[in-house]
């Protein structure tokens, strides 16, 4: 840029990134792990924190309650209090963009280092990758699933200071193969491409998993569908075009 020009910022933004849709389907039972008891909420968002959060990041105590009003279930029995079950938005259980672009990060760590020949990747995928909606809607067969579709009882160690490893049982409401439609907006510097997300999505969905008790088989999905969009339709979804400069 030379002395004296201006930016065009609509230009600029119409450059810097590049959107995607996804569609993918669970091929397993699917659940994405949120204590159903709020009094379990701090400790789960504990155990999940980074070590170092950024300084405007929410206290702990404030985002407990934030989940839990997502939960919009009371806890009226002591089976809540063992039992994990999905947010949920007016119409039914949803799955937060965060968590897939925690688990795109996580796929990072096997091909980063075996396949793919990018340095930093965890990071350059935490830097330059979008995810909306910020909840996204869970469908079974075409329609909105209202509510999860069963539970199912499992063991699980715990230790207990004084007593050692005792054997408990959780019980972890599920959805049976749903479905689920986002949507990607990435820096186009030439990191993030179509390949490297295909490259991402395959070994997710066929080796790691989403979502709770991946190490017992849940969780693993095909991707139906990983598109590159224009932003004309990606801003039909009603996204923000962007977070912080009026245009």
């Amino acid at each position: 840029m030379r002395k004296g020009e201006t930016i065009d910022l609509n230009k600029l933004l119409a450059q810097m990134f590049r959107y995607y849709r996804v569609k993918i389907k669970f091929a397993t039972k699917f659940a994405a792990g949120i204590p159903k008891d709020p009094s379990k909420l701090l400790d789960f968002l504990e155990a999940r924190a980074p070590e170092r959060p950024p300084e405007d990041a929410t206290p702990l105590d404030k985002l407990a309650k934030a989940v839990e009003a997502e939960i919009f279930e009371p806890v009226e029995s002591q089976q809540a209090a063992i039992t994990t079950t999905f947010k949920r938005d007016g119409s039914g259980p949803v799955y937060e963009a965060r968590s897939i672009l925690a688990h795109l990060k996580d796929c990072t760590a096997v091909l980063s280092k075996n396949f793919l020949n990018v340095k930093g990747l965890k990071a350059a995928v935490a830097d330059r990758v979008w995810v909306q909606p910020e909840m996204i809607p869970l469908f079974m067969d075409g329609e909105r699933a209202d509510k999860p579709d069963g539970e199912e009882i499992k063991p699980i160690s715990i230790f207990i200071k004084g007593e050692g490893r005792r054997t408990a049982v959780k019980i972890v409401e599920y959805l049976d193969k749903p479905n689920m439609t986002f949507y990607l907006k990435s820096l186009n510097d030439g990191v993030i491409t179509i390949e490297l997300l295909r490259a991402l999505f395959e070994y997710g969905g066929n080796i790691r998993g989403m979502g709770q008790d991946r190490g017992l088989g849940w969780g693993r999905y095909q991707v139906l569908e990983l598109a590159e969009i224009g932003e004309e339709e990606y801003l039909s979804m009603g996204f923000p075009k962007t977070g912080c400069v009026a245009v």
